[in-house]
């Protein structure tokens, strides 16, 4: 029973995330999932490190929470347990957009705020036929906001 709830939760999420993004319009740029549990932000393109104390943010802690959630339709994923807040000199080692100069990394030493939903249940890895106990569920979801701007910059898991 716990397990088809949990299931069906999975599901629903994916299902409601996947319409309330395109109803937003695209996905962020950079939307990263580990496949391997716990195998820390780099195993994303994620890096960060400690912002300058003389470097301030325009947008607040709170709001950038809300910003979160918006991407979710108002609320935290249902299974949240917790909700925290990191600001720091963001950087995705990953993410690329391409001009006429070429290609280049789109987020790089960028000062942003990581809201972190704990507790949640987001499909990590495993193949689409494979026995659901053989999935790697991620039970964080991290979202990048644009301690400037109010961007919503990206989106990752990792454990």
């Amino acid at each position: 029973m716990v397990l088809t709830v949990i299931v069906l939760e999975v599901i629903a999420f994916s299902v409601v995330g996947y319409f309330r993004t395109r109803a937003q319009g695209p996905n962020p740029p950079g939307a990263h999932f580990a496949t391997k549990q716990n195998a820390g932000p780099q195993s994303v393109g994620v890096r960060i490190e400690p912002p300058s104390p003389q470097d301030q943010p325009l947008i607040s802690q709170e709001a950038a929470v809300e910003k979160a959630k918006a991407f979710y339709g108002g609320q935290p994923p249902a299974t949240t347990d917790e909700i925290t807040v990191s600001y720091v000199l963001f950087n995705d080692d990953e993410t690329e957009t391409v001009d006429s100069q070429g290609k280049h990394l789109l987020y790089q030493d960028v000062l942003a705020y990581i809201v972190s939903f704990h507790g949640t249940y987001l499909l990590g890895s495993g193949p689409r036929n494979a026995p659901p106990d053989s999935h790697v569920y991620n039970t964080e979801i991290n979202i990048v906001i644009n301690a400037m701007t109010g961007e919503l910059m990206e989106e990752y898991s990792w454990r």
